[in-house]
């Protein structure tokens, strides 16, 4: 599987670029990845908050507060379909 974004998602949310952590996501879902599925979607929320955090330091910042609420939506799609897809050799679920 080879890193294509956020795939039917915007990769970004305003100003945070949300395309790196779902082309690490992608990465991680790969037929090469053993880490388990639960750990790829935890991994990529965190990605997707840094990048709010990144793209908006203070976190009270209006701004901010919707770009993280915008991350999951993400994580819980993610979470959600993400099993149709996840071809790691690590615990599915």
């Amino acid at each position: 599987m080879v890193g294509n974004g956020c795939t039917s998602a915007p990769d970004s949310c305003l100003d945070p670029n949300f395309r790196p952590a779902c082309d690490a996501h992608d990465a991680c879902y790969s037929k090469d990845s053993t880490t388990d599925r639960f750990d790829c979607d935890n991994q990529f929320w965190s990605n997707l908050l840094d990048a709010c955090a990144e793209a908006y330091p203070v976190w009270v910042d209006p701004r901010r507060v919707s770009c993280d609420e915008t991350t999951s939506v993400y994580c819980g799609f993610v979470r959600g379909a993400g099993w149709r897809i996840y071809e790691g050799q690590g615990n599915p679920l």
